[in-house]
């Protein structure tokens, strides 16, 4: 089911908890929601009010879902600007991220990952750890 994205950042600024196989029930409504926001190439779950460590994005065209996400390795520093799906009316905000990440994840059969992303899909994945963190970009 689609989901209202929560603009409220004190709500925002919640940390959310790693998830576990009782929480998969947010994947449809996460990757619902995801589906219908033309301009978003990533979304966490606490955009949807879900307090879990479940991102989505678009990876090259499909549709990807890392639970429990961590970054254990990261190259190439660099200065952006982003903006998120919650706030579109509000102007960009400078952030550093790194180019090249490598991740350890639980796929939505909770088997364990390690995987290398680059680019926009670092820069997203990135972007989403912060919600969990309750930082907002």
């Amino acid at each position: 089911m689609i989901k209202p994205l929560i603009t409220n950042k004190l709500l925002l600024k919640e940390k959310s908890s790693d998830a576990n196989k009782e929480d998969l029930y947010i994947l449809n409504d996460l990757e619902d929601t995801f589906n219908s926001e033309t301009d978003c190439i990533g979304m966490a779950a606490n955009m949807i009010g879900c307090y879990k460590r479940i991102l989505i994005f678009d990876d090259h065209g499909k549709n990807r879902i890392l639970i429990n996400p961590v970054v254990i390795d990261v190259k190439d520093k660099f200065i952006t600007q982003e903006m998120c799906a919650c706030f579109k009316n509000e102007a960009p905000i400078t952030c550093t991220r790194y180019r090249k990440i490598k991740v350890a994840y639980y796929t939505k059969d909770f088997q364990k990952r390690i995987k290398n992303f680059e680019g926009l899909q670092a820069q997203a994945i990135q972007h989403q750890i912060d919600h969990f963190n309750g930082i907002i970009i």
